[in-house]
């Protein structure tokens, strides 16, 4: 299946996803939202994972996955 919404990260905007990753003292919820984005870039320096290898390591729904590339 084709994904409708297409991540594509800058240098910059990995970068600042990465941070917060990083973080100790960060909300569960924003913390998974960032590590989706991570592996949903498909740009050059992304690894473009598919919507089920994502849900299954960040251990959410795939839905959950779709709808954060939506946003």
């Amino acid at each position: 299946m084709n994904k409708r919404y297409m991540v594509k990260l800058a240098k910059d905007e990995r970068r600042e996803l990465s941070e917060l990753v990083k973080k100790e003292k960060i909300a569960a919820k924003k913390r998974t939202h960032a590590q989706v984005l991570l592996l949903a870039d498909s740009s050059k320096h992304g690894p473009g994972w598919t919507d089920e290898a994502i849900a299954e390591a960040c251990q959410v729904t795939v839905r959950t996955v779709e709808n954060i590339r939506k946003r």
